[in-house]
């Protein structure tokens, strides 16, 4: 069953993943619909009309996306959880306590990256709500 699930992440991932990421690239989406709508209309010279639909095709699926990476994320701290303790598992006492300390480390170093992305992203939807340039 968990190779099953793993595979399917694993297929999921590697089927969305490289276009997703292209398309992230300067390519299409962004976490900003209205960056997004400008993109589209370089493109494909789109009418105003259509910028600002795509613009709020962007926004409702804003949210989705959002959730969609939360639960992907929390499924792939889990996953590392439990190969983490497999992989424990398999140590001496005296390598378990360094195995520990590295798991910390890189736990901290995701912990970091983390906030300052969070703290990016927050600057980034505050200079927009209050009508700033970006």
């Amino acid at each position: 069953m968990r190779q099953t699930t793993m595979l399917v992440a694993l297929a999921a991932v590697l089927m969305v993943g490289p276009s997703a990421h292209a398309y992230d690239m300067g390519r299409g989406a962004t976490d900003d619909p209205s960056k997004d709508a400008s993109q589209l209309t370089k493109s494909l010279n789109l009418t105003d009309d259509q910028r600002a639909k795509v613009r709020q095709v962007a926004e409702s699926f804003r949210t989705r996306k959002q959730q969609a990476m939360e639960q992907f994320h929390q499924q792939m701290a889990s996953i590392q959880q439990e190969e983490d303790s497999q992989i424990k598992a398999l140590l001496t006492a005296e390598q378990q306590p360094q195995f520990d300390k590295l798991v910390q480390e890189r736990q901290q170093r995701r912990q970091e990256r983390y906030e300052e992305h969070k703290e990016k992203w927050s600057e980034k939807h505050s200079k927009k709500e209050s009508g700033e340039s970006l």
